[in-house]
């Protein structure tokens, strides 16, 4: 029997610290999944817009997750963000080189 591939579209919030920020225990590297969409258009839309204030003020990172709707599947691919203060919004940008050779953040 085939399956046709459905893929879904993982949004995580997170704060990676920088020079600039106050951090304690709790916001040290803290990341969320907030959700997921069947499109990568609606989730990018939804970044983008910072539907129901996924910024939350101190979420400075989103990753959107594309992978294969099931179990154990590994990312496909990744569209990285950074929130722009002076814009007040999510700006697509590289991938943090904290994070170079880690993956699944929304499946882990």
């Amino acid at each position: 029997m085939e399956f046709k591939k459905t893929y879904i579209f993982v949004i995580t919030t997170m704060i990676i610290p920088d020079k600039n920020m106050v951090i304690n225990d709790f916001f040290d590297n803290r990341s969320r999944s907030v959700g997921w969409y069947p499109t990568f258009e609606q989730a990018n839309k939804c970044v983008v817009n910072n539907d129901l204030d996924i910024y939350e003020y101190s979420n400075n990172f989103v990753v959107i997750e594309k992978c294969l709707f099931g179990l154990y599947d590994c990312i496909q691919e990744e569209t990285w963000y950074k929130w722009d203060k002076d814009l007040e919004k999510y700006c697509k940008c590289e991938k943090p080189k904290c994070y170079t050779s880690v993956i699944n953040f929304g499946l882990g």
